[in-house]
């Protein structure tokens, strides 16, 4: 069984938004009112992990955006590789330490029914430090 790790989404979206290479986008977190953002993101410490200047990937790196600003509760972002950006699409912040838990409930539930049935091996391909290993 593949264990997931941590995810990052975008939030529900009403209809698909074409993204356009130089578009400005503005990005919050959570569930906030579609009129006040472009789109959400389900990680509630983004703002705080991110900084100007920092990349996010969407949608296994179709999507690229560029921070340009920071402001109470959402990013100004430029649309640096434009696409339709969907609902629950996949969110990387490459070279971004995440504040996120390396298992999740459904993962630690699905290891402990697992692990009942046959010998369990988890090989976590999202874990950055070798003291997980040991």
């Amino acid at each position: 069984m593949d264990l997931e790790g941590p995810e990052i989404r975008t939030g529900t979206l009403e209809e698909d938004i074409q993204l356009k290479e130089g578009d400005i986008v503005t990005v919050s977190v959570g569930n906030q009112d579609a009129e006040i953002s472009s789109f959400t993101i389900n990680y509630e410490d983004l703002i705080n992990t991110l900084n100007e200047g920092d990349n996010i990937t969407v949608d296994s790196g179709l999507i690229n955006l560029k921070i340009l600003k920071k402001n109470n509760g959402t990013m100004e972002c430029q649309v640096i590789d434009g696409g339709t950006l969907k609902s629950q699409s996949h969110v990387n912040l490459p070279g971004i330490r995440v504040n996120l838990p390396l298992l999740s409930q459904t993962n630690v539930m699905c290891s402990l029914v697992l692990s009942r049935k046959w010998i369990l091996l988890p090989f976590p391909l999202f874990v950055r430090q070798r003291m997980f290993f040991n």
